[in-house]
């Protein structure tokens, strides 16, 4: 308790609470006012026809949650995920007696929607009231929101068929202070004999130096009865879990006053809770009396501080395959490797947490990835804390990213598919000649082998050179790697790979695994004790912090580069990220006051060389403001390592697939299967070099000498680029460059890289660099932001309908840049080949 109230003695905090008093004494003058000269009645307040069920304590500048649709529907944007709850009110006057049921969840981006159905009961007319809200985040600061509400009672009633509209604003520029404004019957709806008129409600809301204190102050204006009610609101959490709230609304009516007081207690439970509220009321002239009582329970996704934090859990974790950028569907968000890496790491630092239990049913991560995922989980053992891993079926990927665990359990009727390492080359020259397509290339780097596709039957030998080192450099740090953790000598582990496939049984006596097991009999398996909770890479915290919270801001760079927006072909999932949308997020980052630092995660083999020096140029600038770092992801070759020598540091994995410094360009020909095909063209030009980019003809020499005097110029500014960044002379970069492409071990031994680690080590260096401690929470912020269709394609499932057409897929995810992203003679920054080790 001492902690709570040690941060409410700092200047800042005393002046918070100066104008909170201030406030209050400013509101009371006019409501004094009103009290003196006003002559409504107070029977004109309020009715069954404009109000609902009872809810304890109502919030207009802190409407967090669901419970936003019934006093400022702009709280519906607060949603982190959906939630649920449901009220039973039993008043003694009959007003606001009832039961409700209201359900919120975010939609899409910045939208949220609200639905509540409540039965309302009273002496005189028993009805039920429909609703349905929308809140908009407009600015992270700013939020509106709009609901709509129909009556439903006997047909003779003035209730029957009733709609009103309510309106509402919510403003929360700071970290202590909220505004709300709400509109209630924005529509004057017609009930029968009289037209339900206008309420206008607003308030301010304070944290007073710590956000388990918030003091709201406000007013509410009735437009038919001339009305003014003051209203002041105390919500207190001193533990976690446990929140007292009490609220006084001062209703001056002609020379008297009316009081409504209430009070109300809530118990959170993570993903549940209960709460209960007690209200009185005074009319003038009268003695204050009990007015009635509200129960409530709630069930969210999204977590609130929990009363009772269970000790020695297992949290168990599916595995599935995250990506490195968000997958949403219409119905919610998703979440990110980060996202993924990010909650692990939190739970090392969780003092009710004995183990972690992974549930892998087939994960497909890169190699790199597969590296972090192995340092979180030494990092988990490290802390003292239990790692189990149980699996469906295996390979050896899954060996490799699992081989630290305490335990592996396997499912008896499947196995591990251990066979080593493989890559397949493809060659379209015969191809192309069939086709009578004739295709030019002109390239720097003796490494450079990506045109060898098109003009080769076989892989060249400076080609091999560089397959066979990236080859034996992985598959040595997997041997190791998996030798370390099961306790085998590096040979011993080589024979297994050499001896597999596995079935269960061959693998428990190779000791490869622990013991095989159904999924059911797992937890029966776990230290007597443990307590097994599911958690997800994504698990969203139920509050948001008001204001703009200081934040890292995480753009993602994956897909091949090409100049203008970034674009995905739906069907396909085939991702180009334009230098336009990313120069557009990393101005935004650099501009943003809140933002410390920059974070690139990059995941591309490259592609436009002038997009990528746009790109380059603008993360330069915003280095000069702000720490701007570089995680490599599983590639970051060519144009990918090109644009991160504007970061001020580069980390990257052993296994990260990186360099590639070199350039090519080259076009198609399709003159000879014009005319086997019998189609006639005629080109029509001025100027000597008009049709120096037409797919009819080839490059004359003449023209080859021109395009090659040309691409050098981008080549140098390549080696520039990165000999500025490294520090290094032109020269030395020249040496490693060649186009070769290097393991991030490798490139870290010459220089090209600064630091061994993934995307955990770069957010750590980052709030080093910004110097923002460890106890100062720090949001992680995506961008650029998912589209629309990214939503739709996943929602309909189209992207696993291609999955099971995986041959196709890749054909046409390889052919489609240079049909639609690249031009003829365009300078490419572009690993040299696709590598898939399988």
């Amino acid at each position: 308790m001492e902690r709570l109230f040690m941060p409410m003695c700092d200047r800042k905090t005393s002046m918070r609470i100066l104008l909170s008093i201030c406030f209050t004494v400013l509101l009371a003058v006019p409501t004094t006012l009103l009290a003196q000269n006003g002559s409504i009645p107070f029977s004109e307040l309020s009715s069954p026809t404009s109000g609902g069920v009872t809810i304890p304590v109502p919030s207009v500048a802190e409407p967090d949650g669901v419970n936003a649709l019934m006093h400022n529907p702009a709280g519906l944007s607060t949603l982190r995920a959906w939630e649920a709850r449901v009220y039973n009110a039993e008043m003694d006057g009959g007003a606001g007696e009832g039961s409700s049921f209201l359900w919120g969840t975010p939609v899409y981006g910045r939208l949220s929607v609200g639905l509540g159905y409540e039965q309302l009961r009273s002496s005189s007319d028993d009805h039920s009231r429909l609703s349905f809200g929308l809140g908009l985040r407009l600015h992270p600061s700013l939020k509106v929101g709009l609901v709509w509400r129909r009556s439903y009672a006997d047909s003779d009633s003035p209730l029957s068929d009733l709609d009103t509209v309510d309106l509402g604003f919510l403003f929360r520029p700071l970290s202590w202070l909220s505004v709300g404004v709400s509109v209630q019957n924005i529509n004057e709806p017609d009930a029968g004999l009289h037209t339900i008129g206008r309420s206008y409600n607003g308030a301010l809301a304070f944290r007073p130096g710590t956000s388990r204190i918030t003091v709201e102050l406000g007013a509410s204006y009735f437009e038919d009865s001339k009305n003014v009610d003051a209203m002041t609101r105390l919500r207190f959490e001193p533990i976690d879990g446990l929140e007292i709230a009490a609220h006084v609304a001062l209703q001056p009516r002609g020379d008297e006053f009316g009081l409504q007081l209430g009070t109300s207690l809530a118990l959170h439970f993570g993903a549940g809770g209960v709460e209960s509220g007690v209200s009185f009321q005074q009319a003038p002239g009268s003695d204050i009396k009990y007015s009635g009582f509200t129960v409530g329970v709630r069930l969210s996704k999204a977590h609130y501080p929990a009363l009772i934090r269970r000790r020695h859990k297992t949290v168990q974790v599916n595995m599935g395959t995250l990506g490195e950028q968000s997958r949403p569907s219409l119905t919610g968000g998703g979440g990110t490797f980060t996202h993924m890496l990010h909650y692990l790491d939190r739970l090392i630092k969780d003092s009710t947490v004995d183990g972690v239990l992974f549930r892998d049913k087939g994960s497909r991560y890169g190699w790199a990835q597969v590296q972090e995922i192995r340092d979180v989980i030494a990092a988990i053992k490290a802390s003292g804390k239990r790692v189990t891993v149980y699996l469906q079926q295996g390979d050896l990927r899954h060996m490799y990213q699992y081989s630290h665990a305490d335990q592996i359990f396997l499912n008896p009727a499947t196995g591990m598919r251990i066979t080593g390492l493989k890559s397949t080359l493809s060659y379209y020259k015969d191809a192309l000649a069939k086709l009578k397509v004739d295709t030019q290339w002109i390239r720097f780097g003796r490494y450079k082998s990506y045109p060898e596709s098109f003009m080769r039957t076989e892989p060249s030998n400076d080609d091999l050179l560089v397959r066979n080192s990236l080859f034996d450099g992985l598959y040595a740090q997997i041997i190791e790697g998996i030798a370390d953790g099961r306790k085998f000598s590096v040979e011993k582990m080589r024979q297994l790979v050499d001896q597999g496939p596995y079935l269960a049984q061959e693998a428990l006596d190779a000791k490869l695994v622990d013991k095989l097991a159904f999924w059911d009999e797992v937890k029966g398996l776990l230290p007597k004790g443990s307590y097994v909770v599911r958690a997800g890479s994504n698990a969203a915290k139920a509050r948001l912090d008001w204001g703009q919270s200081k934040r890292i801001a995480v753009i993602v760079i994956e897909g091949q580069i090409v100049e203008g927006r970034s674009r995905k072909v739906p069907l396909l999932g085939t991702r180009m990220v334009g230098s336009d949308t990313i120069i557009k997020a990393v101005k935004a980052a650099a501009a943003n006051p809140h933002v410390v630092g920059i974070l690139l995660r990059i995941n591309t083999p490259g592609g436009s060389s002038v997009a990528s020096d746009l790109m380059h140029r603008q993360i330069q600038l915003a280095a000069k403001k702000k720490p701007v770092i570089a995680s490599f992801s599983n590639v970051a070759a060519s144009g990918g390592y090109y644009l991160a020598m504007g970061a001020k540091e580069v980390f990257a994995q052993d296994g990260t697939i990186t360099g590639s410094i070199g350039i090519f360009t080259g076009k198609p020909a399709f003159g000879r299967l014009f005319k086997t095909l019998g189609i006639a063209r005629t080109t029509i030009t001025r100027g000597k070099r008009a049709d120096l980019f037409s797919s009819d003809k080839p490059w004359t020499e003449d023209e080859m000498q021109l395009m090659t005097q040309k691409l050098k110029v981008f080549y140098d500014l390549f080696l520039k680029r990165v000999a500025d960044n490294r520090k290094m002379t032109v020269q030395e970069v020249d040496a490693l460059a060649q186009g070769r492409v290097w393991l991030g071990s490798q490139a870290r031994k010459h220089k090209l890289v600064d630091k061994q680690g993934g995307v955990l080590k770069a957010i750590a260096r980052i709030r080093e660099l910004a110097q923002v401690d460890e106890d100062t929470k720090l949001r992680l912020s995506f961008l650029p932001h998912s589209t629309l269709s990214d939503r739709i394609r996943r929602s309909l499932g189209i992207q696993a309908l291609l999955n099971a057409f995986g041959g196709l897929e890749q054909a046409l995810k390889a052919a489609y840049p240079f049909l639609a992203g690249y031009q003829a003679g365009e300078p490419l920054s572009l690993m040299p080949f696709t590598l898939n080790f399988e």
